[in-house]
């Protein structure tokens, strides 16, 4: 048996870096998606299209491989990163968007949207509780990844 969660996270972070930097980090995509906490790998399938596949989650006894494919666009005069769901890839479909604005001159507001759904194998004795580990587990991969940005990239 499989359910599909819906998850759903936003998160805004400032960071001590100008607006201009921030963006030209965010527009090379590999290297920032590097930072994304349990990434296994993230494959390139052209046209700006991505494979993730995230090492399993979960509780010991249950863990689940997550993978799905992004298609990413940028604007960088906007500030704006848009990813969106690729279908028929992987077990879930994700996508989001990253906004930068400019705070000051050395600090920039980053807006992360994420949403989308997971397909998770369960029993269904485990229905009731599988949704909220998901969510939990998804909640904490934004949340690394964006402090993994702050300490790490910026």
């Amino acid at each position: 048996m499989a359910i599909s969660v819906d998850i759903k996270r936003q998160n805004r972070e400032t960071v001590p870096a100008a607006f201009e930097r921030v963006v030209a980090l965010l527009e090379d995509v590999e290297a920032t998606l590097a930072h994304f906490p349990s990434l296994r790998s993230f494959e390139p399938l052209g046209d700006s299209v991505y494979h993730w596949r995230l090492a399993p989650l979960g509780p010991v006894t249950h863990k689940t491989r997550i993978d799905f494919a992004t298609r990413f666009s940028i604007d960088k005069v906007a500030g704006v990163v848009e990813f969106k769901p690729v279908p028929k890839i992987g077990n879930a479909s994700i996508g989001g968007r990253i906004e930068i604005k400019a705070k000051a001159a050395s600090h920039s507001d980053i807006a992360i949207n994420v949403a989308g759904k997971v397909e998770v194998p369960v029993s269904w004795l485990l229905k009731a509780v599988a949704t909220p580990i998901v969510m939990r587990e998804f909640n904490g991969l934004v949340d690394g990844f964006v402090a993994n940005l702050k300490n790490n990239y910026l």
